[in-house]
């Protein structure tokens, strides 16, 4: 059999893998994932792996990865060229537009990896000027964030109410100086279930509802997900993955990613204290540069709310001792002082159950009581053993394991979670 290209003989011959695993990767995305994360998940994946054959995924999945096209091209925010009307799919072909767009952050084309090239010329009339990175930040639907924001901030407690309202009039005083020489960043502490993550989707709501940009990251893609356009701060800043010092950030001033910078509202970063504070001072370095601001001002003066909780996860030193893991936390940053910081202590997911509160205080006062700073001692009511068999005894006795054999839900519940793979 003849093959077009040496690659399908090779994919043939078992010398390469085909992209069963990667159909299958998309496929599933596209159960919960929208149109904007597919194809920014598909920009990625060209750029950082090895697909055997892009083509064949478009193919099948473009309609998922541009599900929500339409919606945008109904809004009338993005002309539609001339032509159009003679195009049976248009969506795919704007969504062909913007994977190109992505690629051109890594310098690629989408002829390069065998993909078709938009039929029409998107780049025409006013969109000369609006730029598909932030059009996609702006292609939310007013009145429905009105709505959304209603309804959350009727159920913000009064100490969301305090850091909603602050943070907010920083915002309002940097739309309308936003030369001025006040900087805003703030640090938003608050242990699990307080809000935090609540709170975040009430600012974007609030702002997308006045058609302003508010930029969604975390430090990990779990996190990320929570937060409505949420995507790594590594993806959004282009930050370098060697954690070096005194480094910056994979952005041109003159990009489509550093115009959107510049009209941005308000920055979001969440899962802060789990990430080095090389990646805050690159990203504090390099929004000062594309804003044309003094290195001695804080992210550009672009409002900023960096959140998490100093009682989880530090940031992961390789063959770190506690000194240099420490040292690494972004309290032991540059821009730290720089910073005001809110707090959250009140838990709203034990409303309505007190059985879990007395744990829950003592969580809170290892971050909020400074008599607990340094070694503490492990309350009463917390279960201590000796050995790793008599956990594994205690968590899964003999009667669990008989009943686990003939039920699947017996070991709902039950698990072993350690800070180190050692046990």
């Amino acid at each position: 059999m003849v093959y077009a290209t040496f690659k399908e003989a090779c994919i043939d011959l078992g010398l390469l893998e085909d992209d069963g695993e990667w159909v299958a990767l998309f496929s599933e995305g596209a159960q919960f994932m929208t149109g904007m994360a597919l194809r920014h998940l598909f920009t990625l994946d060209l750029q950082h792996t090895t697909i055997s054959n892009p083509l064949a995924i478009w193919q099948t999945l473009g309609h998922s990865m541009c599900n929500d096209i339409p919606r945008i091209l109904a809004t009338g925010r993005v002309p539609v060229p001339p032509g159009a009307e003679e195009i049976d799919e248009i969506d795919l072909d704007y969504g062909l537009y913007l994977i190109q767009e992505y690629l051109k952050e890594f310098r690629k084309t989408l002829l390069e990896y065998g993909l078709p090239e938009p039929v029409l010329d998107w780049v025409v009339g006013q969109a000369r000027v609006t730029n598909p990175v932030m059009a996609e930040e702006l292609a939310y639907h007013p009145r429905q964030e009105k709505e959304k924001s209603d309804s959350m901030r009727a159920q913000l407690n009064p100490e969301q109410v305090s850091c909603f309202e602050e943070i907010i009039k920083a915002v309002e005083q940097y739309d309308c100086q936003p030369h001025g020489n006040r900087s805003s960043g703030f640090f938003l502490q608050g242990a699990a279930g307080t809000g935090k993550t609540f709170l975040y989707n009430c600012f974007c709501s609030y702002l997308r509802a006045e058609r302003k940009i508010v930029l969604c990251m975390a430090s990990s893609g779990i996190a990320a997900q929570l937060l409505p356009g949420g995507r790594t701060a590594h993806s959004r800043f282009k930050i370098s993955l060697s954690n070096a010092l005194n480094s910056g950030c994979n952005i041109t001033s003159s990009s489509p990613l550093a115009h959107m910078i510049r009209n941005t509202s308000l920055i979001i970063w969440d899962e802060v204290p789990m990430q080095h504070k090389s990646c805050f001072e690159a990203v504090n370095w390099t929004l000062n540069d594309i804003c044309h601001i003094n290195d001695s001002s804080l992210f550009g003066r672009i409002p900023i709310v960096l959140g998490g909780d100093f009682a989880q996860i530090l940031p992961v030193v390789r063959r770190g001792l506690q000194q240099a893991t420490v040292q690494a936390c972004i309290q032991h940053s540059s821009i730290w002082n720089s910073l005001d910081v809110l707090r959250l202590r009140t838990t709203m997911r034990i409303e309505a159950n007190n059985s879990n509160r007395v744990f829950i205080g003592f969580l809170k006062s290892l971050v909020n009581d400074s008599t607990m700073y340094g070694k503490i001692a492990i309350p009463d009511y917390i279960r201590r053993v000796i050995s790793i068999d008599q956990l594994c005894d205690q968590l899964y006795p003999q009667a669990l394991l008989n009943e686990a054999v003939t039920s699947h839900s017996a070991l709902i519940g039950k698990a072993i979670l350690a800070f180190k793979n050692d046990l």
